[in-house]
């Protein structure tokens, strides 16, 4: 299982090393989202190309049952349009499983690591994307 394909996946996560950030801003969330909290919200329908005829689906700013805010994307999604991207990870939330987490990771974020039986992997992220921070907005 290759839960770091993720790192790849969005240009938040290329310094991702996994290890303690020394200037961490934001305190450690207590927990991750649970999966049952992801499926139940679901993702947004503001599918974003990634590449060739690949796509990220997700959902921003939401708490999935936790204190703390949460962007959720899931990545990686072989579609040849948005349509299909969205029915695709709509499809794979129903295998969403908890990997790891809350992990640090870059621009003082934490990373909760999720896999799918589809092989996609999915990242919740706190505190939540903004838009000066990536393209990959959620609704």
């Amino acid at each position: 299982m290759k839960i770091n394909v993720f790192v790849t996946l969005l240009p938040i996560f290329l310094g991702f090393t996994g290890v303690a950030q020394a200037t961490m801003i934001v305190p450690k969330p207590k927990t991750c989202p649970a999966v049952a909290a992801i499926t139940a919200i679901g993702v947004s329908r503001n599918v974003q190309p990634n590449g060739e005829d690949l796509w990220v689906a997700g959902r921003r700013d939401q708490q999935y049952g936790t204190i703390d805010d949460w962007t959720f994307l899931i990545g990686n999604i072989p579609a040849t349009g948005i349509d299909q991207a969205y029915h695709e990870a709509t499809s794979a939330l129903a295998s969403l499983a908890f990997q790891k987490g809350p992990l640090t990771g870059p621009l003082s974020k934490w990373l909760c690591y999720y896999t799918t039986l589809q092989g996609y992997t999915a990242v919740t992220i706190n505190p939540p994307i903004v838009s000066n921070e990536n393209m990959y907005l959620m609704d």
